[in-house]
């Protein structure tokens, strides 16, 4: 009985409820009319749907880029398809199906899915596309990474690793990217010239963009007090760089044997330190160091993949976190074609992590990988600062 009395209160209540809020809607008190609110629309968010073909020959891209898809589709809502570069044939007709199926981004991951949306991007001027090779049409947006940058860092590391003042830079064949990491490279190696005050400094150096944190020397104001002075005393040699390239078209970038046959008349030359930059070229620099106990810094290649122990570290691309910036551009409304910057600053370039000597082991004597804490945290240093743009690194 009391269950059923308790039942009939609630539903009196409810009742209550509802007629009362008729009536509010009947009068606002002045005897007016006034409707009941209408539902609000919520604008319901835009799922984006994006298209990717991805690389012939390189996992690792293929591998980053998917990374970042999972990433954007768990945190942007952004709906994803990849596929393989002849998945269709060819890359120009996974291109095409993805253009012509609704998708709003369509990304070329390499070389050939990056050529075919060359060629088909005028065909669809309303689809977005993407590359992360250089592709200037109206509706592509490419991947436009400051190699200089990580050639920079690189150099500055050679640099003070070299006990010879003799380094080398070995290239696959001169294009824009090997120019600009050499660039860069240059760049690095020149600045602790400078500011190791080494004899000869090139009157550019002293006069460059990238020099604001630390005064280069006003020419050389050694003054020598008799002909016998201690060889001490005197300025220290300037660190040289020895630019080699493995040929001159793009099969050069993949000739380890000939790679190797430079690199190894490079360390005839007394060249202690290398930085390359030569596809799998590379693996016969690292070869040919790894029989000599010659330092090397890379590009590219997983350190825990070392060919050899002399491998100092490695400059990377950081494929996935441009493609992170891509979408969130594209969901943010803010894709644009052109170039997309990717540097430093943007963490999607930069040095692998280095092994630092052990306490209690001196800079005349370290490890044949180890580096020296300070010399870390001046790339630490010169990596903020550029990324702050206090020094500019010229491409």
């Amino acid at each position: 009985m009391l269950r059923t009395l308790k039942i009939l209160g609630a539903y009196l209540l409810i009742s209550a409820l509802i007629i009362n809020l008729a009536g509010c809607a009947r009068d606002n008190g002045n005897g007016m009319q006034q409707p009941l609110p209408k539902s609000i629309n919520v604008e319901e968010e835009k799922e984006y749907k994006v298209g990717v073909v991805l690389s012939e020959n390189d996992l690792g891209a293929n591998n980053a880029v998917t990374a970042a898809l999972i990433k954007a589709n768990n945190t942007l809502n952004i709906e994803y398809r990849t596929l393989k570069a002849k998945e269709l044939a060819t890359p120009e007709d996974s291109v095409r199906f993805l253009a012509e199926n609704d998708y709003d981004l369509v990304i070329g991951v390499g070389p050939g899915p990056s050529q075919a949306i060359d060629k088909l991007s005028g065909e669809y001027t309303d689809i977005k596309f993407a590359s992360t090779e250089k592709v200037e049409q109206p509706n592509v947006a490419y991947y436009d990474f400051r190699y200089h940058e990580g050639g920079f860092l690189s150099g500055v590391l050679a640099a003070t690793l070299t006990k010879t003042e003799r380094i080398a830079f070995v290239g696959g064949a001169e294009n824009d990217l090997t120019r600009r990491y050499y660039s860069g490279f240059v760049q690095g190696v020149n600045y602790i010239n400078t500011l190791q005050k080494r004899a000869d400094v090139p009157a550019e150096v002293q006069g460059s963009v990238y020099q604001g944190v630390y005064q280069p020397p006003r020419g050389n104001t050694t003054k020598f007090t008799s002909r016998d002075k201690k060889k001490k005393d005197l300025p220290k040699p300037l660190i040289k760089v020895n630019q080699v390239w493995v040929g001159y078209f793009n099969k050069a970038f993949n000739q380890p044997e000939k790679a190797k046959a430079v690199t190894l008349t490079q360390i005839d030359k007394g060249v202690d330190v290398i930085f390359q930059v030569a596809g799998r070229s590379g693996q016969g620099v690292l070869q040919a160091a790894g029989e000599r106990g010659v330092k090397v810094i890379g590009t590219g290649y997983n350190p825990k993949e070392k060919t050899t122990g002399l491998m100092i570290t490695n400059v990377v691309q950081n494929l996935e976190e441009a493609t992170l910036i891509l979408l969130k551009d594209l969901k943010a409304d803010k894709f644009r074609p052109g170039p997309l910057p990717l540097g430093l600053k943007e963490n999607a370039i930069g040095l692998t992590t280095m092994e630092i000597v052990p306490e209690g082991k001196t800079w005349a004597n370290p490890p044949n990988t180890g580096v020296q804490s300070e010399v870390v945290n001046l790339l630490g240093f010169l990596k903020e600062q550029i990324s702050a743009g206090k020094i500019i690194i010229k491409g």
